[in-house]
């Protein structure tokens, strides 16, 4: 597989049903969703960010945050190139601070939390096949039923043995093992859906600042701050909200339709968002992701609408060099 950094959009940029300016139109929330590495050029991006409309995007970011002595930035904070890194640092730190360049701050959503509190992994094991850990904190579903459910939901997408194999190589660094948090993160996207967000996240301030000390790589860290009036404000998961986005993550792979499902079509059919991800990079979580969205439209009991089968067929355009791969 090839490692790619690439935008990935999800949704439709028409505008939905509603009341406004007296069109019967309302424009559609745009994310902007960090699930990479930022390394594109550090002049593109400023170009594209400046180009994007003055609509106040939601951002979602895919990294713990961390302040300086916390440990390594997350892997999706940096780069090991070191002139990589450097645009990894900058962009990261100008989208961040894009969010206040209305007056009042555009919400910051951190759709990810620490490894030692996820309640899977996984191991693609070189005769194909996947093995699922459970943390013993999650007995609502064993093993077994959790493993039959994804080779299940990778086989409704042709993804079968041979193909994992191939797959599994994107993981080698990790030994191949993976935690598929992209597709937690999604799950973190969409709780407004269903509930309120108080329920899952909780406010953080905190300022980014990027160390560069001499012959190191530049690191970027969120330190917490007690003088809120500068600072950044954070959407972070709760602890408590853990087990419900894991129920949620078997349940988006399950089968048959279900509110899960109904709240990833619903999230896509009334935002749109531009996606930073690195497929193939060091895991396999981000074309998995895209295949859970596909999944939910493929689950639909009725008849796909006119904009659900436009969005449907722009993200399958997008992934068909990812099948070809395979």
């Amino acid at each position: 597989m090839n490692p790619t950094y690439t935008w990935f959009t999800i949704g439709s940029e028409e505008t939905k049903r509603g009341m406004c300016c007296g069109t019967g139109h309302q424009p559609k929330k745009h994310v902007i969703d960090i699930m990479g590495a930022l390394t594109q050029d550090k002049t593109d991006f400023a170009t594209w960010l400046n180009r994007m409309p003055n609509i106040n995007p939601i951002i979602s970011l895919g990294g713990e945050l961390k302040e300086k002595g916390d440990g390594k930035p997350p892997s999706n904070f940096r780069s090991r190139d070191k002139e990589l890194n450097e645009n990894v640092v900058h962009n990261l730190q100008a989208l961040i601070m894009k969010t206040k360049s209305t007056g009042k701050q555009s919400s910051i959503f951190v759709n990810t939390i620490p490894r030692n509190k996820r309640l899977l992994s996984f191991n693609i094991g070189e005769s194909g096949s996947f093995k699922v850990r459970v943390d013993p904190k999650f007995a609502l579903y064993t093993e077994e039923y959790i493993t039959k459910t994804l080779n299940e939901f990778l086989g409704k997408f042709g993804i079968g043995t041979e193909q994992l194999l191939k797959i599994r190589e994107s993981c080698k660094g990790a030994k191949y093992n993976t935690y598929l948090i992209d597709m937690i993160s999604f799950l973190y996207q969409i709780v407004n859906v269903k509930t309120e967000g108080s329920k899952y996240f909780e406010k953080e301030y905190r300022v980014p600042v990027i160390y560069r000390e001499q012959d190191n790589p530049s690191e970027i860290y969120m330190n917490k701050v007690t003088d809120t009036s500068n600072a950044y404000e954070f959407m972070v998961p709760k602890d408590e909200s853990i087990e419900n986005i894991y129920i949620d993550f078997v349940e988006a792979i399950s089968e048959y339709d279900n509110p899960v499902k109904r709240a990833i079509r619903h999230y896509v059919n009334t935002h749109y968002v531009y996606r930073w991800t690195d497929f193939d990079v060091n895991d396999t979580d981000d074309a998995f992701t895209i295949l859970m969205i596909l999944f939910a439209y493929r689950c639909k009991p009725e008849r796909l609408t006119k904009n659900e089968d436009k969005i449907v067929k722009s993200i399958e355009e997008q992934m068909e060099f990812w099948f070809d791969q395979l």
